[in-house]
């Protein structure tokens, strides 16, 4: 399903909602997997690459903002 931009941005406002608590998980590396399946069903939804280039930013900054490392799968660009 392709998503307009306002969905995008309200998935991607989920996503950046939901990052703090699977950073703070007890199970990190299982949550961090969990954003990562997220962002790119987010990436893959996107309908031009315009929107493909707003996501990315979008989750590579969400990871910097959590001293994340951006490089990792289809969310890392």
């Amino acid at each position: 399903m392709q998503l307009s931009r306002a969905q995008l941005d309200g998935n991607l406002d989920q996503l950046a909602a939901d990052l703090p608590g699977l950073v703070g998980n007890p199970d990190r590396a299982n949550a961090l997997a969990t954003f990562h399946e997220r962002a790119d069903d987010i990436l893959r939804s996107t309908r031009s690459e315009e929107d493909r280039r707003h996501a990315q930013h979008r989750i590579d900054a969400m990871l910097r903002e959590h001293g994340l490392d951006a490089g990792r799968g289809a969310a890392s660009g």
